[in-house]
């Protein structure tokens, strides 16, 4: 018995020197009464040895310690290594015992993952998560001010659409570079796509100045991959300290701000400011009755407008629009409230709907009709790209008992721009349910011509624009022709959309375009009053 205390006494006596790990035993002063082997490379970043005292930082830590009298557990850095420390003290003994452990992997390890949380992997610039945590502390300072200019590319879809992603990325990679480059002591972020945002912290900046300074440096195109593209910025300002204003509500009137300058055209700037204020609670407000008038119904009202039979002066289809009738605004048109729908996510379920009261309208008017009338309907990008598009459309038409050459689908160029195999996918199902359809407001993108053959359309819509400006003799009458006899060789009808005269109406008959549609004929009418012109 007396032999086996013996024997753990002289293992418990050894432990410190067979420990891998630093193990000191300091006097409540700071110096070093006992170190192990292992401590030696600790010491030796100190410049010291055994019987010496610690730095004076340590031995203050020390002396807190066991004035404290609980242990104490941190991390420091020591010379190039991390270490995790434990401090123990000993009162009875009248030292503290010293633990340290190399940390310098786990730091690094601890260090990586931060900084994935925290940085954009493309650009390896402060996330939006890191960004609101700078935004807090300066928040949290008694004095300074700072300037938020959050920046938005223009144009960027075009990148990516024309070139691809793999591009795009590395034409956002570039444009961080340089906004770095631009801005050497300002904290740069990306936030979000193509939106950056820079924190400008110098007393006394301008920053209407600095906007000017960004279209400086972004005259010159990017280079990315070897090929130059030339860009703008749109950029919105926002100013702080508030310490009223959260950083979220900071950061959501500079990008307020950004979308009012991107609105003006390319590379405008907007300082936030009461007005702009003022128009985003009206905003906001517009939002959640819009939400709500989908949510609860009675407000949105689906009117048809007539497209007319050029030859016959005959009704041959309507178009389905949307208007909104709300309880203190009045009757509000698509362009009120459509932006609106698309900016907040809620554009597909108000597509649906109004697809929804088309397909009704449309059986109920050719119930019995020798000679059937089909009703045009807008479909949104995103309705476009959902995977299941044709099925819903289906499921839509079923339940309205209306048959599919009853509806025809309308589409815009920005419904084509996304992935182009998906996109021909999608259409084509809807080709083969029997809908026709139709590029709405066709000459307004840089490739609706390529578009007509490369994607199953039947029908095609030459935007209003072309018709207000080809009633004289020129080049925009020459394209109207042009479209006109294109659109006869590929077998397509052709709409002339927005014709507001007669002489539009004689031009396009001269022309030999079939149909036409616009305020000359009538406006959006109610259900009852466009089945009147069925008569």
């Amino acid at each position: 018995m007396h032999d086996t205390a013996q024997v753990s006494t002289q293992a418990l006596a050894r432990f410190p020197q067979i420990n891998p790990d630093p193990v000191m035993a300091i006097s409540p002063q700071g110096r070093i009464l006992y170190a192990n082997p292992a401590s030696q490379t600790l010491l030796q970043r100190w410049a010291i040895g055994e019987g010496d005292h610690l730095p004076p930082a340590w031995s203050a830590t020390v002396t807190e310690v066991m004035s404290g009298g609980q242990p104490e557990e941190f991390e420091a850095e020591v010379g190039e290594g991390m270490f995790a420390f434990r401090l123990v003290p000993e009162p009875e003994f009248d030292y503290v015992h010293f633990y340290a452990a190399e940390a310098t992997e786990r730091y690094q390890a601890r260090h990586r993952l931060w900084f994935l949380a925290y940085h954009d992997s493309l650009t390896h610039l402060p996330n939006r998560a890191h960004l609101l945590q700078i935004l807090e502390r300066h928040r949290g300072r008694r004095a300074g001010t700072f300037a938020l200019l959050y920046l938005g590319l223009d144009r960027f879809k075009n990148i990516v659409s024309g070139l691809g992603h793999d591009q795009g990325d590395a034409v956002l990679a570039a444009v961080a570079d340089r906004l770095v480059g631009l801005f050497p002591q300002a904290m740069v972020a990306r936030v979000y796509g193509d939106e950056f945002v820079v924190v400008l912290t110098a007393e006394g900046v301008a920053a209407e100045a600095e906007v000017d300074r960004l279209r400086q440096a972004f005259a010159q195109p990017i280079c990315a991959e070897r090929a130059p593209f030339p860009l703008s910025m749109s950029v919105g300002i926002a100013t702080g300290p508030d310490r009223q204003r959260a950083p979220e509500e900071l950061l959501r009137d500079a990008h307020a701000a950004m979308a009012r300058a991107k609105a003006a055209g390319p590379g405008q700037g907007r300082v936030f400011d009461e007005s702009l204020r003022e128009e985003l609670r009206e905003r906001l407000a517009l939002e959640a009755d819009l939400k709500a008038a989908l949510d609860q119904g009675g407000e949105l009202v689906v009117q048809y407008q007539p497209i007319m039979d050029l030859a016959t002066e005959r009704v041959a289809a309507f178009e389905a629009l949307v208007r909104w009738d709300h309880p203190s605004r009045g009757r509000l048109g698509p362009g009120m409230f459509i932006p609106l729908a698309e900016e907040v996510g809620i554009i597909d379920r108000l597509g649906w709907w109004v697809l929804e009261q088309a397909a009704d309208q449309a059986a109920a008017w050719n119930a019995g009709r020798a000679e059937p009338v089909a009703v045009s309907v807008n479909l949104a990008p995103q309705q476009v790209v959902q995977a299941d598009a044709a099925e819903r459309v289906a499921a839509i038409l079923e339940s309205a008992g209306c048959r599919p050459e009853w509806v025809k689908l309308e589409l815009t160029e920005s419904a084509l721009s996304g992935d182009e195999g998906w996109t021909r996918s999608i259409l084509q199902s809807l080709h083969d349910l029997g809908c026709t359809l139709c590029i709405d407001d066709f000459g307004t993108g840089y490739s609706a011509l390529s578009y007509v053959h490369r994607f199953p359309f039947d029908c095609l819509k030459i935007d209003k624009s072309f018709i207000a400006e080809a009633r004289q003799p020129g080049r925009t009458r020459e394209l109207v022709a042009a479209i006109l006899a294109m659109a006869r060789s590929l077998g397509l009808s052709v709409i002339g959309e927005g014709t507001e005269t007669g002489e539009q109406v004689a031009m396009l008959r001269d022309m030999d375009c079939r149909l036409a549609q616009g305020f000359y004929y009538a406006p959006a009418l109610p259900p009852a009053e466009a089945g009147g012109w069925l008569a």
